[in-house]
C-alpha cells in the first residue's frame, strides 16, 4: 500500500537537528514538526502555560527555535537530511476570551510560514481550560475560533485539520461526533490519532471510515496500559487501521509519533519503520 509517510519529531522535544538525523536514518523522509516545541522538562500543563504566554507576548513572532528563522531555513534544514516537511503542528486554549486574538494571529503567522515552506496541511490541537470542565459556550468558542482559523488558511492555501486529543475538549466519541456536526468542513478537517482515539475507547479503523470525509492527515501510534508505545508493541489493531485508509481511498500524510520512549528515539523509529513494511505492508 502506498502512503505518503512522515515521523513526528516530538520524541527528541526541542532538538531538532538530533530529530532530522535520527527521521533520516530510519529511512523516513518526511517530518512533521512544532511550531512552539516543547522542551524535555516540560509537563503537558507546563508546555500549555508557556505557549499561553508566548502567544500573549509575542504573537507575530512565536515560532520559537534556534534551529530556523525563515521557511527557506526550514527547507535548508532539512534538505541537509533529504527530508522535507510534512506539516506544523499548532496548540491553544482557543476557548480563553483574552487569549483568542493572540492565539489567531499566531497561528496564521505559523500557518504563512508553513505554506512558505511548501506545505498544505496546518494541524492544530487543543481547546481546553485548566478545569476541564466545558459548557455549550466554550464549545461555541471552540467552533468560533477553529473557524477564524479555517477562513484565514483557506485564504493562504493551506487545509486546517483538527486533531482530536487527550485531555481536550474534543477526546471522546461523542465529542468528535459533535465536533464534526458543529464545525464547517469546508473550514475543518480532520487529523485523528489512532492511539488518542483508542484512549478515548473510540475504535480507530470505525473513526476512520465514519469520517472518511472528514480525514486529511493522520497521527499513526500505538498504546498499552495507557502509555504510547512503538509501532507493533501495543494493542492497537494496526492492520484494521491500514484497511480501514485502504477502504476509503485515503492518500494523504501519514505521520508516525511517540511522545515517550525508554529506548532511544532513533531505536523506537526503527521499530516503528519495521513494523509499517513487514508487518503492514506499508512502504516508507
Amino acid at each position: 500500500m502506498s502512503l505518503s509517510l512522515a515521523y513526528q519529531t516530538i520524541t527528541w522535544r526541542d532538538d531538532l537537528p538530533a530529530a532530522l538525523l535520527d527521521i533520516a536514518a530510519a529511512g523516513f523522509r518526511a517530518f512533521e514538526t512544532f511550531s512552539f516545541p516543547p522542551r524535555a522538562a516540560d509537563t503537558w500543563q507546563g508546555y500549555v502555560d508557556r505557549l499561553a504566554r508566548a502567544y500573549a507576548e509575542r504573537p507575530e513572532t512565536y515560532l520559537e527555535t534556534a534551529w530556523y528563522r525563515t521557511p527557506d531555513g526550514l527547507a535548508t534544514l532539512a534538505g541537509r537530511y533529504g527530508l522535507v516537511l510534512s506539516s506544523m503542528y499548532c496548540s491553544g486554549r482557543f476557548i480563553d476570551p483574552a487569549l483568542v486574538d493572540h492565539e489567531l494571529a499566531a497561528i496564521l503567522t505559523a500557518a504563512r510560514f508553513v505554506r512558505a515552506a511548501g506545505c498544505r496541511y496546518l494541524i492544530l490541537g487543543g481547546g481546553m481550560n485548566e478545569r476541564g470542565v466545558y459548557a455549550d459556550s466554550d464549545y461555541r468558542r471552540l467552533v468560533e475560533m477553529l473557524h477564524a482559523i479555517g477562513r484565514g488558511c483557506r485564504e493562504i492555501g493551506l487545509i486546517a485539520c483538527y486533531h482530536p486529543h487527550s485531555g481536550t475538549m474534543v477526546e471522546t466519541a461523542a465529542q468528535l461526533a459533535r465536533f464534526c456536526d458543529e464545525t464547517d468542513p469546508s473550514l475543518i478537517a480532520l487529523a485523528p490519532d489512532v492511539a488518542h482515539l483508542v484512549r478515548a475507547r473510540a475504535d480507530p479503523a470505525a473513526t476512520l471510515r465514519r469520517y472518511a470525509d472528514r480525514v486529511r492527515y493522520l497521527h499513526l501510534k500505538d498504546i498499552r496500559d495507557n502509555e504510547f508505545v512503538e509501532l507493533g508493541e501495543g494493542l492497537i489493531d494496526l492492520p484494521a487501521v491500514v484497511a480501514a485508509l485502504r477502504d476509503i481511498g485515503y492518500t494523504g500524510w501519514v505521520v508516525v509519533e511517540l511522545d515517550d520512549t525508554t529506548r532511544t528515539p532513533l531505536e523506537s523509529a526503527i521499530i516503528s519503520r519495521r513494523c509499517l513494511e513487514e508487518r503492514l505492508g506499508v512502504n516508507v
